[in-house]
């Protein structure tokens, strides 16, 4: 999983394990040290968080081993930080993928051929991972779907800091999923839910029958 919204100061793991549910429900939480290339966990010991009480960042991935299926709902604002991957194995996030955007779509925001070397996700249903890489300037493999949320296996050639996902020139357009309400009279208050919006309100622009 990434963490799906801003995340509050001073998070650790120690405190989203709590969030996830008690000992009866997970077992630990991974993060990957880009700088040891090495795991650290937080796991439940006697019912009370221990092992590495690392922070949680927005932008990168983690690794939850659950003991049940359950959905867990995170408020507040989704912000839309740069992230940055390092050579070899990157576990990431994807703050604020658009509508429609693919494993493909990822690749080509990571870099070119020369510089990403796959991307990768862990499918529940069939315990397998789906791959995407170059073959030469065009992206093959599975094309799956990018969710914030979620988390990603970014093979990387090089390093690159604040990279911009979508990456410069790929343009999406917002998705509406939901209207509430459906029927409303002048000067009622709508709230309209989808993804791809932008970050700033006042960049967004509503219009209702051309008015």
């Amino acid at each position: 999983m990434s963490y799906p919204v801003v995340v509050p100061i001073g998070l650790t793991a120690f405190d989203l394990l709590s969030v996830l549910g008690d000992s009866s429900e997970m077992v630990s939480i991974d993060w990957f040290n880009p700088v040891t290339s090495l795991f650290e966990r937080a796991i439940y010991e006697s019912d009370n968080p221990a092992g590495s009480n690392f922070f949680i960042k927005r932008g990168e991935g983690y690794l939850v081993h659950s003991k049940v299926q359950k959905v867990v709902t995170f408020t507040g604002v989704a912000d839309c930080p740069t992230i940055n991957v390092f050579v070899g194995f990157n576990l990431i996030g994807v703050p604020c993928p658009p509508s429609g955007f693919g494993a493909y779509d990822l690749l080509k925001s990571l870099g070119n051929e020369f510089e990403v070397l796959s991307v990768q996700r862990y499918e529940k249903s069939s315990d397998t991972f789906e791959i995407v890489t170059f073959n030469g300037q065009e992206p093959m493999g599975v094309d799956f779907n990018v969710v914030n949320g979620e988390a990603y296996i970014a093979e990387m050639a090089v390093a690159k800091s604040t990279v911009k996902v979508p990456g410069q020139g790929q343009i999406f357009p917002p998705s509406i999923t939901g209207i509430s309400p459906g029927r409303a009279v002048p000067g009622s208050t709508v709230l309209i839910i989808g993804e791809g919006f932008d970050v700033d309100t006042v960049d967004n622009l509503v219009v209702f029958n051309g008015v």
